[in-house]
């Protein structure tokens, strides 16, 4: 039998009716001890289990209540000691910590610190700075303690070291042990203040719970220890898992059994290693509540375990819980801060809906599903800002209005009704908005402050709009409720939004949910610290690879290891943990009973790089295997073949995926079989091998019920420049977008650098030169630098305000920026107008056809093809400028830079057309209006920004026989459905779509293979490629 349990039987069967008190490190290894005492039929009747704050709460409890002193916990510490940090008065400018606020983790080892001194006794007053290496730090924290000892005075508030030295003083007054026993189990570390209560408490008769002690090893100096403690074993050994006692110095050893009551196995990582633990256990038939995994630490074993273990039904326990952030209610509320800090970006409220965490309900029967919420805010186009949300959801809902109104119209009701319905899901979405967002506080960025109190009182009215999916998340949410109301209680200050919110995403990490003792019917996990006290039969030890175990301690950063041994034996140096560590898992191992799986992943999957085991795994092995001594070249060869994600023969496969794996590295199996078990693998194999051959199919792109669809021939079809431009550039790419209606998902991202992207910087600036121009037409004047620049400015800069309206810049210096570049053009445009002026007449600005502009649509310019009858084609030209009689020029603005235009290559393979067919439509229009005898002589392109520098590319449109062909070959590629993807890769440098067609590089070259064959539809793209 264990010993701990030996001994606490022994007492209670020889002083059943004598009050007893049992110190243990935490209520839940005193339930458990509770009930590994009935299983064994000891009766435990008058047996009191406490924890010394616990006890020391007791005691103290009648002080509190009569002075109104209140109890503050770890999170309200870190906070008080962060708001100290940040008052200049009691640091300062001094050296060592007058940064602490702003360095990640600093303000947590400060309160770790002083946590830490406080329990071994010190206080301000007695904290001498002589004792630290360099004196300015001692006494830096010196003075923060005492500031922090005045403020909780002031405040009163009192802490857990407090609650402790209060309880000494008030014992030693007023209670003695009595008739009471005092016991105290001694495989724990106590502090010294814990200490002093037990040993007051039980007086001369304390009695020290024994534990089963590792043979050779030496108590750790903060334990207690019992009488007899780490004496040599003198009885039998009847089974392999009592070798485990001498698992620090298998060398003393007696010969193994070989009964196989412990094993050990490795793992290609983590995952892995778990995977073949719950294999072994249902192969094995073990009942799930004989069972206890201890692992050596939180992650990533605690979350890996519960995820498998709801993949695969299994029930399990967490003795260390679950943090609050990885519930539904604990994830929704770190993006709700995040948005709150990120002036409300709409990517992290995207991210709150699309991951499930919240309901939208307005009322019962109004609800909204979050997909269709997620896609309504994106069509929105908000980015971010407070205010933009209700904005940009009204201009959206009329949209879908005017929308609604014109299909109606149509005669189309069906999608009439759908737009309809679609604006009463934005109305739902905005009146659900309204009260969410009214919930956070008002900042425009991270660093504005904002009171903690509102931005507490935000996270608590947010949390009734969170998702509550189970028992986890209900007690996320109490648990969250918890912390928000007790930092509530703290002292209200302003602190930048964005401090506010890293320390109450810390504070929710933290915040432990669903800790559970062993239960009925469930396998139970615990650490290697505090595990083993369930007295279950059958301990599967994990994670033991040399990294995790012993791992490496490093020294504390504020109080070092030099500084601890100066200020006395109360505060426990770095290689005292490291002892305590070994100790603490070789006594685990030493105690354990039944059987006992031993085992540490041995390869790192992320990284790709080999895992050595730990020193205790190779003595486990030379335990069991009577091989002392074997090393780790041994151990390797006898694990040569590590657990996987298929499991080894004869084992049992988890998942239905395991068994394929299984069944595929075994015996192999037909093919057939898993296509027919999977139809969507089939398809994709036919496609696969289609792609193989020279043959161009419908897994190429030829779509023949496409055919005829965009006839241009056909009545109601039109295109514009830039579709017939894509058309020649990536068939492929404009199937997708034309005919099945295709588009990539517009993200407004913020950029502090940047303020409008190139799309909306064109348009403004398209929109600036159009006011402008028309003015100088309306007057009659001709542009003159220095009288109409100062004019120029002003409708640019108002353009500027109407888009900042529209969209907020992200900083001053992204609209700063923006404007210079801006401003840049025009200065450029004006200078340019000035010369050309003298060389031709502007006559129309954004002249417009086939274009719907308010409730007027222009009929579609006609443009003549080859072989064939005509083509419609709708389109806004920039500029039209008369150079002679019934001669014209055609112009186009682009912002950007010249990158793929050329002097010489007038239609790039088809890919510029736009000068081409911009000139036959102005004609048409022309000629059909003003001038009978319009011809357009010159297109091209205008670059005033700062990256073309006024530059002019100009083609000559007098002769367009070679046009005339190309854009022949485009129609036949409409009318017979062919749609290979692009032949040249530079047209996938900018490209949505890549991950439609296998990427780019895959699909130029598939291309290229077969417009190198035969196949006689490719004939048109063929040409195109050759011009």
């Amino acid at each position: 039998m264990n010993r701990t349990i030996s001994d606490l039987s022994a007492v209670c069967r020889n002083m059943p009716l004598r009050e007893k008190l049992l110190f243990v490190p935490s209520y839940s290894v005193g339930q458990q001890l509770g009930q590994w005492l009935s299983r064994s039929g000891t009766p435990w009747i008058n047996l009191r289990i406490t924890t010394p704050i616990g006890f020391a709460s007791e005691i103290t409890f009648p002080e509190f209540a009569s002075k109104g002193i209140r109890f503050m916990g770890s999170g309200e510490r870190l906070s008080l000691i962060e708001e100290l940090c940040r008052e200049s008065g009691i640091i300062g400018d001094r050296a060592c910590f007058a940064k602490a606020a702003e360095v990640p983790g600093l303000i947590r080892c400060l309160s770790d610190a002083i946590h830490e001194l406080r329990m071994a006794g010190f206080t301000a007053a007695a904290l001498s700075p002589d004792a630290f290496k360099v004196k300015s730090k001692g006494k830096e924290l010196k003075d923060l303690m005492s500031a922090y000892e005045t403020l909780m005075v002031k405040e009163r508030l009192i802490d857990h070291a407090g609650v402790l030295s209060l309880a000494v003083k008030t014992f030693a007054k007023t209670d003695q042990p009595g008739d009471r026993l005092v016991l105290v189990l001694s495989d724990f570390p106590f502090s010294p203040l814990e200490r002093t209560l037990v040993e007051n408490a039980g007086g001369n008769g304390l009695i020290v719970v024994g534990h089963t002690t590792p043979i050779g090893a030496q108590v750790p100096q903060r334990f207690f220890v019992s009488a007899g403690q780490g004496s040599e074993k003198k009885y039998k050994i009847e089974s392999d898992v009592d070798l485990l006692e001498w698992v620090l110095f298998p060398e003393r050893a007696p010969s193994p059994v070989q009964d196989d009551t412990v094993s050990v196995f490795n793992a290609l990582g983590e995952s892995n290693e778990i995977r073949e633990a719950f294999r072994r256990i249902l192969k094995s038939e073990t009942p799930l509540d004989d069972i206890e995994m201890v692992i050596p630490g939180a992650d990533p074993y605690r979350m890996l375990i519960r995820d498998m273990a709801r993949s695969i039904g299994i029930p399990v326990t967490l003795a260390m819980g679950v943090p609050a952030s990885m519930t539904g209610p604990g994830a929704a509320l770190i993006l709700y801060l995040r948005w709150q800090a990120d002036d409300h970006s709409e990517k992290w409220l995207r991210y709150m809906l699309t991951g499930g965490y919240v309901s939208i309900e307005n009322s019962p029967g109004q609800t909204l599903s979050a997909r269709v919420a997620s896609a309504l805010i994106l069509e929105a186009q908000i980015g971010w800002g407070r205010q933009r949300y209700a904005q940009r959801l009204t201009t959206l809902e009329e949209s879908y209005r005017i929308k609604a109104k014109e299909l109606r119209e149509e005669g189309e009701e069906e999608k009439a009704s759908w737009s309809e319905e679609t604006m009463r899901r934005i109305t739902l979405l905005s009146t659900w908005l309204d009260k969410v967002i009214g919930t956070t506080v008002i900042t425009l960025s991270a660093d504005e402050p904002a009171l903690r109190s509102e931005v507490y009182d935000g996270c608590l009215a947010f949390l009734d709009f969170c998702r509550v999916t189970g028992e986890l998340d209900a007690a996320g949410k109490v648990a969250l409720t918890g912390l928000l109301n007790s930092l509530k209680m703290g002292r209200d200050l302003a602190d930048p939004i964005g401090a506010i919110t890293e320390s109450l995403i810390e504070a929710i990490a933290s915040t432990p949910v669903g800790a559970s003792t062993p239960k009925p019917g469930s396998i139970h996990v615990s650490y290697l610290h505090s595990g083993g006290w369930s007295g279950r039969p059958c301990t599967f030890v994990m994670g033991l690879d040399q990294a995790r175990f012993p791992g490496t301690i490093t020294q504390d950063p504020v109080v070092l290891d030099e500084e601890r041994q100066r200020l006395g034996d109360g505060l426990v140096q770095t290689d005292q943990l490291l002892k305590e560590r070994v100790y603490g898992a070789a006594k685990l191992l030493a105690s354990l009973r039944g059987r006992v799986t031993v085992s540490y992943p041995c390869r790192d999957l992320m990284d790709d790089r080999e895992l050595m085991p730990s020193s205790l795994v190779l003595n486990v092995y030379r335990l069991v295997s009577g091989d002392r001594s074997a090393d780790y070249t041994t151990l390797g060869e006898v694990l040569k073949a590590p657990a996987g994600f298929f499991p080894a023969p004869g084992s049992v496969s988890l998942l239905n995926w395991e068994w394929w794996l299984a069944r595929h590295k075994d015996n192999g199996y037909e093919p057939s079989c898993v296509l027919e078990c999977y139809p969507h693998l089939s398809q994709g194999r036919i496609a696969d091998e289609a792609r193989t051959n020279d043959r161009f199919t419908e897994y190429d792109g030829f779509i023949i019920s496409a055919k005829g669809t965009l006839d241009p021939a056909k009545a109601g079809v039109v295109f514009s420049a830039s579709q017939l431009e894509s058309l020649a550039a990536c068939p492929f790419r404009f199937f997708l977008t034309r005919l099945l209606g295709v588009e990539p998902l517009e993200k407004i991202e913020r950029d502090p650098y940047r303020w409008l992207d190139g799309a909306q910087r064109g348009q403004l600036l398209h929109e600036v030169f159009r006011l402008f121009m028309e003015e100088m037409k309306g007057r009659g004047q001709q542009p003159v630098y220095d009288r109409d620049l100062q004019r120029l400015e002003e409708l640019a800069l108002q353009q500027v305000e109407i888009f900042r309206q529209e969209m907020p810049p992200p900083t001053s210096f992204a609209l700063e920026r923006d404007v210079k570049g801006i401003l840049d053009a025009c200065r450029i445009f004006l200078r340019d107008e000035e010369e050309r002026y003298r060389l031709v007449k502007p006559l129309f600005f954004e002249l417009s056809f086939g274009m719907k502009i308010k409730d007027n649509a222009g009929a579609p310019a006609v443009i003549p093809v080859a072989g064939r009858k005509s083509l419609m084609l709708r389109g806004r030209v920039d500029r039209v400028d008369q150079c002679g009689r019934h001669e014209y020029e055609v112009w186009d603005y682009k912002t950007g830079s010249t990158w793929g235009f050329e002097e010489t290559n007038y239609y790039r393979n088809g890919r510029q057309l736009q000068h081409f067919l911009y000139s036959i439509a102005v004609e048409s229009l022309l000629r059909a209006g003003p001038d009978p005898k319009a011809s357009v002589v010159r297109a091209g392109y205008y670059f005033p920004g700062k990256k073309g520098n006024g530059l002019r590319i100009t083609r000559d449109e007098r002769d367009r026989r070679k046009a005339s062909e190309i854009l022949q070959n485009l129609v036949s590629l409409l009318v017979d459905g062919v749609f290979p993807p692009a032949f040249d890769i530079n047209s996938c440098t900018w490209c949505d779509y890549t991950c439609a067609c296998r990427g780019g590089k895959t699909a130029v070259a598939r291309c290229t293979t077969l417009l190198d064959g035969p196949d006689a539809n490719l004939e048109p793209l063929r040409r195109l490629r050759s011009e």
